[in-house]
């Protein structure tokens, strides 16, 4: 397929007959964005890269590296587009914390029990037009390095056949690593990718591909953080 071509069918998948997947957040959404914009940017010099990649309408799936609890809020805070969150279980077992969660669009999956019922719920909603945020390593990094890509995230983009909007976070491991029980402040980095199409690939080459254009996207970041450094700009992302 030539790159005019591919194009073309990422703008047609963007954009389906009567779904514009640009719905209005509610007050609470506004309001918790807003605030972790700004706790992000005074505490963590949070700064996102090529937000515009991410369409106004239609399905589209983010796909994103995972380092600290921290990492969908400030990847949303960014975002005007109101996105929906794969959570694990575990996470609403407190009632007060799982209610809040629920309502910022949050759903539970089991993790490491192929939960079949979060799969057809992430499929569907992506196929209304919904904007998802997945992170497909499906777990917290121990040691601030990106993981393995699991499986069921080809499964998702496979069924979903929406554009994909790969995603790299970077200092957030530094900010809130997966056993220190309060945050500290630090330096966050956000980089978001073209939208890609990978639902026509074998599913066996789906995993490898999401897994490159993070890393591709990771690498830009530390390139960006080298240049900083070189002008003596700002310190290290971690």
């Amino acid at each position: 397929m030539s790159e005019d071509s591919t194009e073309l069918a990422i703008n047609d998948a963007i954009a389906p007959a009567g779904v514009t997947g640009y719905e209005r957040a509610t007050p609470l959404y506004c309001a918790c964005r807003s605030a972790v914009r700004l706790i992000g940017t005074i505490f963590q010099n949070l700064k996102v890269y090529n937000v515009t990649n991410v369409p106004l309408s239609g399905g589209v799936l983010l796909l994103s590296n995972h380092q600290s609890f921290v990492d969908p809020a400030f990847i949303a805070s960014k975002l005007p587009r109101k996105l929906s969150f794969l959570a694990r279980s575990g996470l609403f077992d407190p009632i007060l914390f799982g209610w809040l969660i629920r309502q910022l669009n949050a759903f539970p999956v089991k993790q490491g029990k192929g939960d079949v019922g979060a799969m057809k719920q992430s499929i569907a909603l992506l196929q209304q037009g919904k904007a998802l945020l997945m992170f497909p390593e499906g777990q917290r990094t121990e040691n601030g390095r990106m993981q393995e890509i699991a499986p069921g995230a080809a499964l998702i983009v496979k069924r979903a056949k929406v554009p994909i909007v790969p995603v790299a976070i970077e200092g957030a491991f530094h900010v809130w690593p997966k056993h220190r029980i309060m945050p500290r402040t630090g330096k966050v980095r956000i980089n978001f990718g073209k939208p890609v199409l990978l639902h026509d690939l074998d599913s066996r080459s789906i995993v490898p591909e999401i897994d490159r254009h993070i890393r591709t996207l990771l690498d830009e970041l530390h390139a960006i953080d080298a240049a900083e450094r070189g002008r003596g700009l700002i310190g290290p992302l971690s």
